[in-house]
């Protein structure tokens, strides 16, 4: 899919907005940040250059075929740096509630089906942000808040494998993990909420 370059480029957009968390802020929950100078995920121009020519050159054409009508794939995802603050003290809110540490945010790629409901952006692809922790010692899982326990993370590959078969990155639960599932977990999804984030502007094809 995409190169490297939109997740540097968004993970420093993040850290960027958002600095370092002030201590009053942890108490409430809410995201208010002071910068601290310069981030080392910050990239330079000669960085950035080898990458959106490579995009260019090995990436573009390929995705092409992937998309409605044949245009060029999203090149742009934009976020109001609003709602990105917004997004970020919902998730810290609903983790700090149940005492798990948000270590970040995972940004990963999808794609919206070719379905008419999604209008023009059928085919294009789109991020999705998830919140991420440490789970027995693995770094940077996805999970999700609204359903994790009292300092117990529920997996994101979990939710979609147990709730909709889908195999995220190639999760399959061992045999504890499935007697651990309690059965009102695993009845029909119907409309499920979440704590993953998109509802941004992407361009092309707009």
């Amino acid at each position: 899919m995409k190169t490297n370059f939109l997740f540097t480029l968004l993970t420093a957009m993040l850290f960027l907005a958002c600095g370092t968390q002030n201590n009053d802020s942890k108490s409430t929950g809410v995201s208010e940040y002071k910068s601290t100078g310069r981030p080392a995920q910050a990239l330079t121009y000669n960085e950035v250059v080898p990458m959106l020519k490579y995009y260019d050159d090995m990436k573009r054409d390929t995705l092409r075929k992937t998309t409605l009508n044949g245009g060029n794939d999203t090149r742009v995802n934009f976020y109001r740096l609003e709602d990105l603050k917004a997004y970020i003290a919902y998730v810290e809110k609903l983790a700090m509630d149940k005492n798990i540490n948000i270590t970040g945010i995972n940004i990963i790629s999808a794609a919206y089906p070719q379905d008419k409901k999604y209008g023009l952006k059928q085919g294009y692809q789109t991020l999705i942000f998830m919140p991420a922790t440490t789970i027995n010692g693995k770094k940077n899982v996805s999970f999700d808040p609204l359903y994790s326990g009292k300092e117990s993370p529920k997996l994101f590959a979990e939710i979609l494998y147990s709730k909709f078969k889908y195999s995220f990155r190639g999760y399959h639960p061992n045999t504890a993990e499935k007697k651990m599932r309690s059965a009102s977990f695993l009845q029909s999804p119907g409309d499920m909420e979440s704590s993953a984030a998109n509802r941004t502007h992407i361009s092309p094809p707009y």
